[in-house]
This record gives C-alpha cells, sequence and structure tokens, in this order.
C-alpha cells in the first residue's frame, strides 16, 4: 500500500518539484522499514529513485552506497559516498550527516576489499596496509563524533568487524588464505536471505529505542561479509589441532533483532602473530565466519600471550540456529586458526 501510494506521489511530484524532497525520504524509509522483503536490485533501484529525487539528501548517497556495494557496482557506491561525504561537509549544525556518510565509506571499502574488488586487493602488503591505516584512523575520528541520531557506538562496532574481517584475510598465511579470497571474488551478495537472520522491522520504526536504521543497515553489511567467508571457507585446508582453544560464551540478541554468538579463540604460540576467527559450522542454515578481534583481558591474563588480548569474536547466526537446543547449536561453532588449524570450539552446558 506504502509502495503503490509513493508511485502517486512521484508523479504528483513532477508537477510540484516541492514535493521531490519529501518522496525521496518517503523512499528511504520504505528502504529502512521493509528492505528485508525485496531483494538487493529491487532496493538499489528505489535507492537510485530516491536520489533522483533529492541528490542533495545524505540518506538517499548512503543508501544508494551501500546497496551498490552489495552488488558489486563499485562505480556507483564510491561516486554516491563521494556525493554524501560532500553535503556532509557543508553541514555545520552537527556531526550527523557527515557521520553516515563516513561510516558508510567505511563499510563501502571493507565490502570491496573483502570481495577482492578494490585497487588494493591485489593483496600486496604495501597496498593493503595503507588501506586498513586510513581506515583505522577514519574509524577512530568516527568514535569521537558528537551525533544525535544513531547509535555511535553501536555503528562504530559493526565498522570495526568489517575491518577485522579485512585484516585477517590479509594478514593470514598465504597458504590458507589465498584458496579463501580467490572463492570470494566469485561471490554474489543478493544469494543471502537477510529474514533468516532477523524479523522484519515493521512496528519497530516507532520506538527510537529499538529501531536504529543506520545501525540496521550497517548490520546487513556485517552479516553479508560473514556468510560470504563462512561460505569461502574450505574446512578441509585447516588441519585438526587442539593447540587452537575457544569458546563459545554467550548467544547475544541484540535490538534490531540479530543474535550474536559471542566468545573467544586463540592459537597460543610463542611469538605467533596469528590471526584466528569463528565459523558457524551450518551450512544448511546460513553458518557464516567472524574474525578475533575484539578486546578480551581475562584471555591475555589467562594464557600470558599478547594476542589473547584481541581474541574476542561475535557471530550473527541464523534464527534457526538459535531456536534448537543451545548444546546443539554452540557444537557447530569451530575456531580457525590463519596459519591452518582449527578446533571445535566449547560451550557453556545449558542448565
Amino acid at each position: 500500500m506504502l509502495y503503490f501510494g509513493l508511485q502517486e506521489t512521484k508523479e504528483a511530484a513532477e508537477s510540484h518539484p516541492f514535493l521531490k524532497s519529501f518522496v525521496a525520504r518517503d523512499l528511504v524509509w520504505l528502504l529502512d522499514v521493509f528492505g528485508d522483503r525485496l531483494t538487493l536490485t529491487e532496493q538499489q533501484a528505489l535507492a537510485r529513485e530516491a536520489r533522483d529525487f533529492d541528490p542533495d539528501f545524505v540518506g538517499t548517497n548512503t543508501r544508494l552506497g551501500l546497496l551498490a556495494a552489495l552488488l558489486g557496482d563499485w562505480s556507483t557506491a564510491r561516486d554516491a559516498v563521494a556525493k554524501a561525504e560532500s553535503i556532509g561537509r557543508t553541514v555545520d549544525v552537527h556531526q550527523d550527516a557527515l557521520f553516515e556518510a563516513q561510516a558508510t565509506r567505511v563499510v563501502v571499502e571493507c565490502i570491496a576489499l573483502t570481495l577482492g574488488r578494490s585497487p588494493g586487493s591485489a593483496r600486496r602488503k604495501d597496498e593493503q596496509t595503507t588501506a586498513l591505516t586510513y581506515l583505522d584512523r577514519l574509524i577512530g575520528q568516527l568514535s569521537a563524533a558528537h551525533i544525535f541520531e544513531s547509535d555511535r557506538d553501536e555503528v562504530v562496532r559493526n565498522l570495526r568487524d568489517l575491518v577485522a574481517m579485512v585484516r585477517w584475510l590479509s594478514d593470514g598465511s598465504d597458504s590458507v588464505m589465498s584458496p579463501i579470497r580467490t572463492a570470494l571474488q566469485g561471490w554474489r551478495a543478493q544469494e543471502v536471505d537477510i529474514s533468516r537472520f532477523r524479523s522484519p522491522a515493521e512496528g519497530a520504526h516507532q520506538s527510537v529505542a529499538i529501531f536504529e536504521a543506520t545501525v540496521r543497515n550497517f548490520e546487513r553489511a556485517v552479516i553479508y561479509v560473514s556468510q560470504a567467508v563462512g561460505e569461502a571457507i574450505d574446512l578441509s585446508v585447516f588441519n585438526e589441532y587442539p593447540g587452537v582453544r575457544g569458546f563459545a560464551d554467550v548467544v547475544r540478541q541484540g535490538r534490531n533483532g540479530v543474535h550474536w554468538i559471542e566468545g573467544w579463540v586463540i592459537e597460543p604460540v610463542d611469538g605467533a602473530s596469528t590471526f584466528c576467527g569463528a565459523l558457524a559450522l551450518d551450512a544448511g542454515s546460513g553458518g557464516g565466519a567472524a574474525p578475533a578481534s575484539i578486546t578480551r583481558a581475562d584471555i591475555d591474563s589467562l594464557y600470558g600471550d599478547p594476542q589473547g588480548s584481541a581474541s574476542g569474536y561475535r557471530l550473527a547466526v541464523p534464527l534457526a540456529m538459535v531456536t534448537t537446543e543451545p548444546g546443539e547449536v554452540l557444537s557447530r561453532i569451530c575456531g580457525l586458526s590463519s596459519s591452518g588449524y582449527r578446533s571445535k570450539l566449547a560451550f557453556p552446558v545449558p542448565s
């Protein structure tokens, strides 16, 4: 009903230009609230329409940039983000517009680097280092931004997840990571059914405390990247090794309905800088992967290994994995070392 109502309003806007900005914002709202019900191609078409109606609105450009990146349309993605950043810099009342634009820049570049479709994705170490340094610096700036319309800390958490994945794929052993990087270049984001990870947002948008569009959109990017890497991993490349240790501590539900398994994984080897990650062994329901990059001082203390200080992970899992017995769900979580080892992670026994 909303869509057909917008069709009539769009026709009226052609004769009454003042309506165009309203139509653009309604299209953005449609994408934010009902987007999970549409294919990525359908969403991108709506985002293009929104941007055509109001090309000087940050929100139309950030939505188009993110969707174009998920579909591999890098020229459109980068042009849209550059436009959003340009607009955001002209706003001197608050930092929200520039914050959203620059955060979307981080997301777009991380997707490009992960899927091997960026100038730095030739996997030359110097190019990767330059790209990651730039993204780390930008996230540092965003972490200190004073904004009002988004949950800054949750946005930054999603950005750090994406950058950590790029770093994990870049810094791991080439013999282990090269097949994964090659497989990622043929991945198509439209294969992910995001509704398997969260319920529709209808009704949630009426409460600011529950519905946060920017976080919701960036969570989707994290899930897509997680799914892409999870599907690209060939476990036969990883040798079973009990030295890869870890735990699946808890399942937490975010306010947007996504369930995250949180835990830690480490390969304690003297003098090694091994990057680890976690993999959900549930391809039938959509298993994904996540790098270990979250601060866990307790694990550092336990093993006396500096690597342990960044051994925490959080992994988005499909709703179907959460509705079964907890033990069965968590027993499917595997710890991976970028040096080529794996081990099934332990989990709490349900009471």
